[in-house]
């Protein structure tokens, strides 16, 4: 997975395991029910911004 986006590919990856999805993301969509609650890049994509998407958003859909 990790070489594909090194070769410029998009990948998605769907996991409920946070430290994973922080170590190999670069973008990230949070959902809940469902919908989505958040995208994190840069800064933001860290627990603290998960937790913060998961917990009820901060307007970045």
């Amino acid at each position: 997975m990790l070489n594909l986006a090194d070769q410029g590919m998009s990948v998605t990856f769907i996991s409920s395991e946070v430290e994973e999805m922080l170590r190999t993301c670069s973008r990230m969509g949070v959902m809940r029910d469902g919908k989505k609650v958040g995208e994190l890049t840069g800064d933001d994509l860290s627990q603290e911004g998960v937790m913060k998407a998961i917990a009820g958003g901060d307007g970045n859909e």
